[in-house]
């Protein structure tokens, strides 16, 4: 008769493939029938009857074409088979230890990806929520995209974002969402030294008829000031269109146009620039926006972060509210 690796006749093989027949308990009986070196003291420490732990094992063998343990009436001893097999259960029981203790850090929000939408990637105050947050939450990793308020909205819909840091304007849906008013402010122009609208004071938007403009792309979030600082008053002459800020002070600098932005993230004036404010604009408006209910642990603590960070800012705006469909 063919006997185990480990001795011992050779119980009849199953039909079904082995790895189907192998789950985690049958892992957790064997490692507790070698530490103990008994199947009652092991059937102890499990909570289970020592007939059912017997039969368990029984039929792991059978299925495995093979003995882990050899009985007798004094001791129960690991074949070599059972060895191996011990060894190799140590080191699956403690990935699963590990497992289940990473699954409980993203349960409990300290562990996984927040995503985030914000409306531009120089705005000061992304720094400063990044360095914030990332303090109080190091298992947390952030990701961060620049989408268009629209974008923003279909992406917290689909769930591929969690929060959105959008420049309102648009009209947006209704259904479900919740946000929060971060901060308001005016705007400011920015013009080369010498421009005509170069003076000390402010000028008015009527004033910028006839104006060529250095602006980002449609979609972007400095274009969608420019497009709300104009709005009803006709499209924008765009004299050169590019994807980089930076690019867009040169180019002013140089006299090929102007450019609006946020006062917030006007450049002083100098000898490159000059930052004139314009009175009469609409104020621009910068919200967080999210699905209403539906946040896990660590996007709840981004959130209040937000709004604890507005209230700081300006105690007067709005508090938390359901969006509907609005402009300005």
């Amino acid at each position: 008769m063919a006997r185990a690796a480990g001795g011992g006749a050779t119980p009849a093989r199953s039909s079904r493939s082995t790895r189907d027949e192998i789950d985690l308990r049958d892992v957790e009986f064997v490692a507790a029938v070698a530490r103990h070196g008994s199947f009652t003291r092991a059937a102890s420490d499990l909570h289970i009857a020592q007939p059912a732990l017997s039969a368990t094992i029984q039929r792991l063998e059978a299925n495995l074409g093979l003995r882990l343990f050899d009985r007798t009436t004094r001791r129960v001893a690991l074949t070599d088979a059972g060895e191996a097999f011990v060894v190799r259960a140590g080191r699956i029981m403690s990935e699963f230890g590990r497992l289940s203790e990473e699954m409980s850090e993203f349960a409990a929000g300290v562990r996984g990806i927040l995503r985030l939408s914000w409306w531009y990637r120089h705005d000061p105050w992304l720094t400063s929520f990044l360095r914030t947050f990332g303090t109080a939450n190091p298992g947390i990793e952030i990701a961060i995209s620049e989408r268009s308020s629209d974008g923003a909205v279909q992406g917290i819909r689909s769930g591929e974002i969690a929060i959105a840091v959008i420049a309102m304007g648009a009209s947006l849906p209704e259904a479900g969402l919740q946000h929060r008013v971060l901060r308001r402010e005016g705007f400011a122009l920015i013009t080369a030294p010498g421009h005509r609208l170069s003076k000390a004071g402010g000028v008015r938007v009527d004033e910028l008829r006839g104006e060529a403009f250095i602006a980002t792309p449609t979609g972007s979030g400095l274009r969608a000031c420019l497009d709300l600082v104009l709005d009803g008053r006709g499209r924008p002459e765009i004299a050169i269109e590019t994807e980089d800020p930076a690019s867009m002070i040169d180019f002013v600098s140089e006299g090929l146009g102007v450019s609006l932005v946020p006062r917030s993230l006007a450049p002083r004036s100098s000898v490159r620039v000059r930052t004139v404010p314009l009175d009469d604009a609409p104020p621009f408006e910068l919200s967080a926006i999210w699905e209403e209910g539906n946040q896990g642990l660590a996007a709840q603590r981004a959130i209040e972060l937000l709004v604890d960070s507005a209230k700081a800012e300006s105690p007067s705006i709005e508090p938390v509210a359901a969006v509907r469909g609005r402009r300005g």
